[in-house]
């Protein structure tokens, strides 16, 4: 007899496999779960790469802002030096040549003029003006490829450090230094109490009239916008810094995706009292209590009238050729608008919008991307004060 034996029941049901619709239902769910998670994977990679393109735009745009903060808030230092349109202890306008301010206009349409060309007159002119703006590339500045509808600004100060001391370069006797004198012997109504040049022919003293003053490296720097990075035809637009190294001019790309750069200067026009400022005439102080000479008590006018109060009253947009001079001299804070753009096309970023850049009427720029534009931008607003100018313009 033949007997088999046979596993019980519950032991055959689980020695039993996975039936063919069991794998298919298994590897279906498995293959939802799986493009499940690829999608959520792509979408936060997708969100993270737009991000990091709006981040590094919002980073662009906020670099330009504090680096030309920076730049502009330092325009028109001079190491003590105070010029005769700043100067509440003047009393009389400079002798010629010196009477009229950039009387050839060379400083004021051609910032770049090479040293050579400094003369006496032209220094005092650019210690004058130290800061400037045009709508197109002035005379003789090495500027190629700019940017339509985007301003120049020029920024003209001395170093704040000594040569070789904290993050100054050592000194360089071929580069260009400022020194201004403090020793009453060496002052003159006739000349400027300074001196530009290299280090071997700068002279000048301190109160003591023995001690050689400090000399700071003269700083000059150019900014303008171009329409490209690194190989022209790139098409990001980029800002571009030309800077006076103390022998010539270095360019420098700054900053990619800079697209719009328009500059308004405020103009200080008038006293403390609401007056025109008067640079050449007599009285040269009035009673602050009526705002007018007192000729009966002279004792009473101890507010100067002949400088403004550091306070802009109007702005004012430089067209191509540059501002008039009387305007230059008087400007005490600068008005920056910066549209940053995003370096690569972003998805989904066709918004529509137009972008305004300036605040004086008839003057501003206005960006409207073409239909399409797959580019992010956010335009950037600073109100600049030039704390070395209005500083010494506050009326005591």
């Amino acid at each position: 007899m033949n007997l088999t034996l046979r596993p019980p029941a519950g032991r055959r049901r689980l020695a039993r496999g996975f039936t063919l619709l069991e794998l298919l239902i298994s590897i279906s769910i498995g293959l939802i779960v799986m493009v499940a998670l690829i999608s959520v994977y792509l979408n936060i990679s997708r969100t993270n790469t737009e991000m990091a393109k709006t981040n590094s735009m919002i980073e662009s745009g906020r670099f330009t802002m504090d680096l030309l903060q920076e730049d502009v808030e330092h325009a028109g230092f001079w190491g003590g030096y105070v010029p005769r349109w700043d100067d509440f202890a003047a009393t009389a306008m400079l002798p010629s040549p010196y009477d009229t301010l950039d009387s050839t206009g060379v400083v004021a349409s051609n910032p770049c003029l090479a040293t050579a060309n400094w003369t006496g007159t032209v220094t005092f002119s650019m210690v004058s003006l130290p800061v400037m703006t045009f709508g197109t590339a002035p005379t003789g500045c090495s500027i190629s490829n700019q940017k339509a509808n985007t301003d120049v600004l020029v920024v003209r100060r001395a170093e704040v450090c000594s040569p070789g001391s904290g993050n100054c370069a050592a000194l360089n006797t071929s580069a260009i230094y400022f020194q201004p004198t403090f020793c009453a012997s060496e002052m003159s109504a006739s000349t400027p109490t300074f001196y530009v040049g290299p280090s071997s022919t700068l002279t000048l003293h301190k109160r003591d009239c023995t001690t050689l003053a400090d000399i700071r490296q003269w700083v000059q720097d150019i900014y303008y916008v171009r329409t490209y990075s690194t190989t022209v035809g790139d098409g990001i637009p980029t800002l571009v810094r030309l800077r006076f190294d103390g022998t010539q001019f270095v360019k420098e790309p700054l900053i990619e995706g800079v697209e719009g750069f328009v500059v308004d200067l405020g103009i200080d026009s008038k006293d403390r009292c609401n007056n025109g400022v008067n640079y050449g005439a007599l009285p040269y102080r009035i009673n602050p209590s009526t705002c007018a000479y007192d000729a009966t008590t002279a004792s009473n006018n101890t507010m100067p009238n002949n400088r403004g109060d550091g306070v802009p009253e109007s702005y004012v947009h430089c067209p191509s050729s540059g501002c008039s001079v009387s305007q230059l001299r008087d400007v005490v804070a600068v008005k920056l608008f910066v549209l940053a753009r995003t370096r690569e096309a972003a998805t989904g970023a066709d918004d529509g919008k137009s972008y305004t850049l300036g605040s004086v009427s008839g003057s501003t720029v206005t960006i409207t991307p073409p239909a399409g534009d797959k580019y992010r931008r956010h335009l950037f607003l600073q109100n600049i004060r030039l704390n070395n100018v209005s500083g010494r313009r506050e009326s005591p």
